[in-house]
């Protein structure tokens, strides 16, 4: 499966060195492109058509907003934060941002927005009033997991979330070795995944 490509905006060149090892690293982003902030930024991104912007919400001398609303006109967004002021983040979210993190989230839950938002849908967990607004929280039974997959396939998803193995989970399930395969072989191509990390990190980000 292709890997989901990233271009990643910040000012702060440690912090693009770290997110580097975190989304390409460990969990398994291609990194098309690592730039400062500056007007040229939107037209990269329109070059390069990457799957993720993952932009730092503190550029030194840009406005953010304009920024963003450009972005969001041109590729998913997942915005990293610092900065909890309610009236930034809800117009960061009212541009049409798939995901926002503050930057104490740990890399599990950084991964974990980032593929949630790759395959179509949104992540604003970490960041409490956010959840507040009815439009980022759907309905328990409108979770992505439950719309794409079958009954059998959100317990198999769920116990390769675990870390169990085929042999386990068949034993578990009371089903055989080769069925347990098959769901682990469709519950990555239905979700869009590369593998059991992946649909870990997915799960945690909760979709289950």
């Amino acid at each position: 499966m292709k890997k989901p490509t990233l271009v990643l905006v910040s000012d702060h060149a440690l912090l693009r060195e770290g997110l580097k090892v975190v989304m390409n690293v460990q969990s398994e982003f291609t990194i098309l492109h690592e730039v400062y902030c500056s007007p040229f930024v939107p037209r990269l991104v329109r070059d390069l058509h990457p799957d993720i912007v993952l932009f730092d919400l503190e550029p030194v001398g840009h406005d953010p907003d304009i920024m963003l609303r450009e972005l969001c006109r041109l590729s998913r967004v997942l915005v990293l934060t610092g900065e909890t002021a309610r009236e930034i983040l809800t117009r960061a979210v009212s541009y049409g941002v798939n995901a926002i993190l503050s930057k104490d989230c740990s890399a599990a839950e950084l991964a974990a927005a980032a593929w949630r938002i790759a395959i179509g849908c949104s992540f604003f967990s970490n960041i409490p009033f956010l959840m507040e607004i009815s439009s980022l929280a759907p309905p328990p039974d409108e979770r992505p997991l439950s719309r794409q997959l079958s009954g059998r396939q959100v317990e198999v998803a769920r116990l390769v979330a675990l870390g169990m193995t085929s042999k386990q989970i068949a034993g578990e399930l009371s089903i055989a070795v080769k069925t347990v395969e098959r769901h682990r072989s469709d519950i990555l191509k239905r979700l869009n995944l590369p593998n059991a990390s992946a649909v870990a990190n997915y799960i945690s980000a909760g979709n289950a």
